[in-house]
């Protein structure tokens, strides 16, 4: 029958993954072009067909194309209407927009390229007030290269505040007053710090959000709101990541809040 083809092209580990308990925390962890993406779409029409109701899964992926394959293979079986596949960036955004009373970040504006963002630098260069960054004849490389660095930042959770404070307490190490190499980056993190505060200032004031930032916020907002986190918990009772190994810290937060006892695939 075309069910038992379907089980025949899994391979044994593949199957393993798809039946295993729900409720045990289980981590499909493989290469690219190994079926990932197959065996969490089996792994979704097992839970379906054993009681879960679609409403109560939450599949979170990199790309929309990832997104879309994985709502086409399950549409064929399944009213997936109600079911949650999405891209972190797009799930971080939902979040945000169903939750802006609670967490006060207006996101009315739209979202802001980068490409905007390295223009809106460059016109507001003057502004921020460097001191230990030349930004010579070139000032286009320099500035894509800090906002590299912000995205960096936004990745791994650091706001601008926590930055500053990072800044601060290094430059009272008085061991750096006698390394000038350590000393001049210290320096360079405070302008890139002045960058960085002035860009999320801009984005605050506008009602603007980018990339980085929906992850970043989503994550604040789930930290600090327990009303709003407990909701999203009950809400969803198996959590899927897709290409697990490329997620970022941000991104991986962001899946453990959801799932508190661990029940991430």
């Amino acid at each position: 029958s075309m069910k038992q083809k379907e089980k025949e092209t899994l391979n044994e580990l593949q199957v393993e993954a798809v039946t295993s308990d729900f409720l045990t925390p289980l981590l499909v962890v493989a290469g690219p072009g190994t079926g990932k993406t197959k065996v969490l779409v089996e792994r979704i029409k097992h839970m379906i067909k054993n009681g879960t109701k679609p409403s109560e899964i939450l599949c979170l992926t990199f790309s929309d194309k990832a997104a879309l394959e994985m709502l086409e293979r399950l549409e064929k079986e399944f009213d997936v209407s109600e079911m949650k596949i999405r891209t972190f960036h797009s799930f971080a955004y939902e979040v945000l927009d169903e939750n802006i009373l609670e967490s006060g970040i207006g996101i009315s504006g739209g979202v802001m390229s980068r490409s905007n963002e390295l223009i809106w630098a460059l016109n507001n260069v003057d502004k921020f007030d460097f001191r230990h960054i030349e930004l010579g004849n070139d000032p286009y490389k320099i500035l894509d290269a800090m906002i590299n660095g912000i995205d960096t930042f936004k990745n791994e959770l650091i706001s601008p505040e926590e930055l500053k404070k990072f800044v601060e307490n290094k430059l009272k190490d008085e061991e750096l007053q006698n390394n000038p190499e350590k000393l001049s980056e210290i320096y360079q993190l405070d302008d890139f710090h002045k960058l960085y505060s002035h860009l999320q200032k801009f984005l605050k004031e506008n009602r603007l959000i980018d990339l980085d930032d929906m992850v970043m916020h989503a994550v604040q907002l789930l930290k600090e709101k327990k009303i709003v986190v407990s909701k999203y918990q009950k809400q969803f009772k198996c959590v899927l990541v897709d290409e697990f190994q490329d997620t970022n810290f941000a991104q991986l937060e962001l899946a453990k809040l959801l799932t508190p006892t661990g029940h991430i695939t």
